[in-house]
């Protein structure tokens, strides 16, 4: 019984074949084998058989599951021939001890190690943008990524040549740091002593002849008992490699990308290069002469010689790779709790928020947010999704709502300011209820507006403090000034002689398109609350302002803050940001370290 064990435990990788003290695996994580699409831009990639080429890959995540409130990590193994799930790779014994620490690790085996006869060491590119796509849709906005020897330098060519930008915040990059474990600096050496000598001019004259015949080109695909044409070139050896010529140059000839060095020298992220003393395909002196010219982005750390398949070392590379992603703010984040609320409106309808808390438990004697969104969205889709999960692990409880406003542009926002007042009072009922005595109001653009009128007409003593995001214009004044005085007088008639006829609900403006008639008269009637420079002189609440310099609002009315900020008789303070757009998206981290701190300030940190 005892030998079927070890038997069990060597093919399953729990025991390294031939080493008897391989790491354990870390407890308290949880493992899957998944598949995603990587196929080139226009093209499907067909696997041998039929059917679609998928890329697997190994989802490491901590046994409650995935934090995608916090970083993620991609890691790529040593390439050809190997594969992620090898106890004596990065891609495995890594991805379970930070795992267990926390993280969630996508470890990917991409082309690269499994087909590479087939392909180009190019497609490693969509591999990875895959398997970061995979992530980012999972809800990761901050990835790391990683890869060893062949793995590394695809990982330094993805960054190099790719653009990564983010998928819903333009102008972000969505891998924040890298680490590269013994990339590779003198293929010729590491491979084949072959391709170092006279035997490497003659195997690369083979090849280019093989390409230019169209002979040694890659074929489409290689069905089982494939056996070449008459007409194709004999495959190419190098070491334990075989391939057709065109591979042969994309991973071997002078040109190939594997060999490129120089995008050492321009990568556009902090990264770290640990190098294994000993190791021949490694060279910490080339490294540091590309870190001379990266612009202090790449760092270069020597390690002692060992076994990547000895623990000590394998506990030693997962602490380098820790240290650094911590140093670049990708540390392990807290969890989040996330659960859905609800209230029933005085016209019956029902209304879902969302509650973020402290995964760990927080304290009901910190105040509580109510988060308000801007137009045409609502409690999922908005800023306030992003926002509450970072106060959450800022330690606070924050509840995303709906209201009457919410919902998509157009005639579904049918509600007026009077009932999102009194939708807002049934929510700070209801998180009231749950023990949380002090609130806080936050409020994004026409958020803004809604938390001001609630405010001016309940004088709720619960609410301690305000918010406001790009705090939107005055809507009276704002519509008359964008339609001019004619079309916008014409445009109060309209709606006036609407309403009278019984059909203010249902008349849709001729200028405003967005808007039914009695809409448009709650927001941007003569008669409406939504003149935001008298709402907030109507309590004293201390408040906080965070407006973008690029918010097209600011930039049409450059003084509005200050008349916002002038008229509020409590204290207020104002934060600007340099970058800062209407939608905020580019500002997430900086805006919720403002709120949090803020609060702190203003109201205690218990």
């Amino acid at each position: 019984m005892k030998r079927l064990w070890i038997v069990l435990a060597v093919l399953f990788g729990v025991i390294a074949p031939g080493i008897a003290t391989a790491a354990r695996p870390a407890r308290g994580i949880s493992i899957q084998i998944i598949n995603i699409s990587a196929d080139p831009p226009g093209r499907q990639l067909l696997a041998p058989g039929g059917g679609r080429e998928l890329t697997p890959a190994i989802l490491f995540t901590p046994a409650a599951g995935a934090n995608v409130y916090g970083p993620a990590i991609l890691m790529l193994d040593t390439g050809l021939g190997s594969n992620p799930g090898r106890s004596d790779e990065p891609t495995r014994f890594a991805a379970e001890r930070l795992a267990a620490r926390g993280y969630t690790v996508l470890s990917l085996y991409s082309h690269l190690e499994r087909g590479y006869p087939l392909n180009r060491f190019e497609q490693t590119r969509y591999d990875i943008s895959a398997a970061l796509d995979f992530l980012e849709r999972m809800g990761f906005e901050d990835i790391a990524l990683a890869g060893r020897s062949y793995g590394a330098i695809a990982v330094a060519n993805y960054l190099a040549e790719s653009d990564d930008a983010a998928l819903a915040t333009p102008g972000k990059r969505r891998v924040q740091a890298a680490i590269l474990f013994d990339p590779l600096t003198d293929v010729r050496r590491y491979v084949a002593s072959d391709l170092a000598g006279p035997g490497y001019g003659a195997k690369l004259a083979a090849a280019r002849a093989a390409v230019a015949a169209k002979t040694g080109l890659i074929p489409v695909d290689i069905e089982p008992g494939y056996h070449p044409p008459e007409k194709e070139a004999p495959w190419m050896v190098a070491g334990r490699y075989v391939m057709p010529a065109e591979a042969f140059l994309s991973y071997f000839g002078p040109e190939a990308q594997t060999r490129n060095l120089s995008v050492l020298g321009r990568l556009p992220i902090p990264t770290l290069a640990v190098v294994t003393a000993g190791d021949p395909s490694a060279s910490a002196e080339i490294l540091r002469g590309a870190a001379s010219v990266a612009s202090g982005m790449l760092k270069v750390k020597s390690e002692p010689a060992g076994s990547y398949a000895a623990p000590s070392v394998q506990d030693r590379l997962t602490n380098d790779m820790a240290a650094f992603l911590s140093q670049h703010g990708l540390g392990v984040r807290p969890a989040v709790k996330t659960s859905f609320a609800s209230i029933t409106a005085a016209d019956g309808q029902i209304f879902t928020g969302v509650l973020y808390r402290p995964a760990a438990g927080g304290d009901k004697a910190r105040p509580a947010f109510i988060l308000h969104h801007g137009l045409s969205e609502d409690a999922i889709h908005s800023s306030t999704h992003w926002l509450g999960w970072r106060l959450a692990q800022a330690g606070y409880a924050a509840l995303s709502v709906a209201n009457h406003s919410s919902g998509t542009t157009g005639a579904t926002m049918t509600g007026n300011l009077a009932e999102v007042a009194d939708d807002t009072g049934r929510w700070a009922d209801w998180i009231s209820s749950q023990g949380y005595r002090r609130l806080i109001l936050q409020g994004h653009s026409n958020g803004g507006i809604q938390i001001s009128n609630y405010m001016s007409l309940k004088h709720d003593p619960r609410v301690v403090g305000m918010v406001y995001m790009a705090p939107t214009l005055d809507s009276p004044r704002y519509s008359r000034e964008t339609l001019g005085d004619k079309v916008y007088e014409g445009q109060v008639k309209e709606a006036l002689e609407a309403v009278a006829r019984g059909e203010g609900d249902t008349h849709l403006m001729t200028e405003d398109k967005l808007r039914l008639a009695r809409r448009f008269l709650d927001i941007s009637g003569p008669q409406s609350r939504a003149w935001h420079t008298e709402r907030i002189k109507e309590f004293n609440t201390p408040m906080l302002v965070i407006a973008g310099a690029k918010d097209p609002l600011m930039t049409r009315d450059p003084k509005f803050i200050d008349t916002f900020v002038h008229n509020h008789p409590g204290p207020a303070e104002v934060k600007w940001l340099e970058s800062g757009s209407h939608g905020m998206k580019e500002s997430k981290t900086v805006i919720a370290q403002d709120i949090a701190s803020w609060t702190r300030r203003t109201f205690g940190a218990p």
